[in-house]
């Protein structure tokens, strides 16, 4: 629609200007002698007299592209950038690919406070120097829209200004590019950056550790799986649990158990094969760890819905169900026509309950989604109090690209368990993916209601805040607020540095 209306009002500027040469016939003059005198005119701060002295020679030069760009640049220093736009338009139409006028176009629509989604990928493949920090971002979210992984990478390169990994990365940087690397099957790059991820105590470092999981999954290394374990078990208590991998801990357990006792039958007995080692013998082990889950935790980055107006005057209510009380007719509302028929059902029995989860498990684990949340689905169905199986469900559906479903499978994880931060970070992940850019600020700030205390999700408002141009100036109290509650938090020096950054 933008297109068309800059295409009518092109017609109408060439149509004024034709009449106007009709009228005037001026003399024609060289290329030469008229870009020297037009430019002659803009260096001493004179852009009406340029414009001027273009127009009379459109009818010669109107499908000059050096003059239409000229004459775009005079009305961009006249401040008029929306005439620039409509010349540049034409412009671009004649040369899609001159580096210069989609340098000077970007301008124009920037300074017109227009839409510049259409071109930003064409000029960050032509003329790359244009873009600046925040454009790349944006082009790395695009990219990553069309399935471009390898660009989506590049672009959030020249994002950061850096293609190398280091202490002062941010975990939300190192999980992205983390991730990149992953979809472009390069394990050990992703590895590199997600451990950083993994290694803060940011709101990135859960998705961070299980993704990590995955990888040591594929090499089958059970010591590093078990060191990996432990770790998320203690930043992050029984979050393992409501995941696909709840029953690793105990798996990976017997594995090393069986491999220590493999060691001390061979140290008895030297001369047996090392063929017969009991490490062998658990073929159910070996299936578990060459079925790679599909990671659930899914990127993340860039939202490019258009935010809604925010009042800070206007008190934000709860987003979540998980902030207000709820009776017993509000939870019915949470179950469809055919769960509350299934309720009135013979209940299950608490082994037939864990053999369902048990090859619900196993289903993600070969990466069949579908049936996996038919199967928890039958679980909640007879047990909808089983808020660890609801968060189990809404990373199933989230990884399934359900969007929707994981979202309200998340909250009623939430719900019956709203102490549970592990359950939290699970939802505020997927509401990357759900919410506007100024619905997911509010959805932190709830977040930060419930969690008062928590310096990841302070850390986390904060970078969301200073992502918004317009309600920056909120960040430096979260940076602030950050620091209080973790003086010793490895990420303080990045909150020292935006806040000394901010106004």
């Amino acid at each position: 629609m933008l297109k068309q209306i800059i295409q009518f009002f092109t017609v109408l500027y060439f149509s004024i200007i034709l009449s106007f040469f009709t009228a005037c016939q001026p003399t024609d003059i060289s290329k030469k002698t008229l870009i020297g005198e037009t430019t002659e005119f803009l260096e001493k701060g004179n852009p009406q007299a340029a414009i001027n002295l273009l127009e009379t020679q459109m009818d010669t030069y109107g499908q000059d592209i050096d003059i239409l760009q000229l004459l775009a640049q005079s009305y961009l220093e006249s401040m008029d950038p929306f005439t620039a736009t409509v010349i540049l338009l034409n412009a671009y139409e004649l040369e899609p690919e001159n580096a210069n006028t989609l340098d000077l176009y970007l301008k124009s629509l920037k300074a017109a406070n227009m839409d510049i989604t259409d071109i930003l990928l064409e000029v960050a493949q032509t003329s790359p120097a244009s873009l600046n920090k925040e454009e790349w971002q944006q082009a790395s979210a695009l990219f990553e829209n069309q399935g471009n992984t390898e660009a989506a990478l590049n672009a959030y390169f020249e994002y950061l200004g850096t293609k190398k990994a280091s202490k002062s990365t941010s975990p939300e940087a190192a999980l992205k590019i983390g991730e990149y690397y992953l979809e472009l099957k390069q394990t050990k790059e992703a590895q590199a950056w997600l451990s950083i991820s993994a290694n803060s105590d940011s709101i990135e470092a859960l998705p961070a550790q299980l993704k990590l999981i995955t990888i040591e999954l594929q090499k089958k290394d059970w010591s590093a799986l078990m060191k990996q374990i432990e770790r998320i078990e203690k930043q992050f208590p029984d979050a393992l649990a409501s995941t696909s991998f709840a029953d690793l801990p105990k798996i990976v357990a017997e594995k090393l158990e069986a491999k220590k006792q493999a060691s001390l039958f061979q140290s008895k007995n030297p001369t047996t094969s090392d063929k017969a080692g009991s490490i062998q013998n658990i073929e159910d082990l070996e299936a578990y760890a060459n079925q790679v889950a599909k990671p659930f935790l899914e990127k993340a980055e860039a939202i490019n819905a258009s935010p809604t107006e925010f009042n800070p005057d206007i008190e934000i209510e709860p987003a979540d169900p998980y902030l207000s009380n709820f009776d017993t007719a509000e939870l019915d509302e949470a179950f469809d026509q055919t769960t509350m028929a299934t309720l009135s059902q013979i209940k299950l029995t608490s082994q037939e309950i864990e053999a369902l989860i048990a090859e619900a498990n196993r289903s993600v684990l070969s990466n069949d989604l579908d049936t996996a949340a038919a199967l928890y689905r039958e679980v909640l169905d007879d047990s909808p109090q089983r808020h660890e199986i609801w968060d189990r469900i809404a990373q199933v559906y989230f990884a399934n690209e359900e969007y929707n479903s994981a979202e309200s499978a998340a909250l009623d994880a939430i719900r019956y368990q709203p102490s549970n931060i592990a359950y939290t970070i699970n939802y505020l992940n997927i509401a990357k993916k759900t919410k506007s850019e100024i619905r997911f600020l509010s959805e932190l700030l709830s977040a930060s209601k419930q969690f008062t205390n928590s310096p990841e999700i302070a850390l986390s408002l904060a970078r969301a805040y200073d992502r918004n141009s317009r309600y920056r100036f909120k960040a430096k109290d979260y940076y602030t607020k950050f620091i209080t509650l973790a003086p010793n938090h490895p990420q303080r020096p990045e909150a020292e540095a935006a806040i000394s950054r901010l106004p």
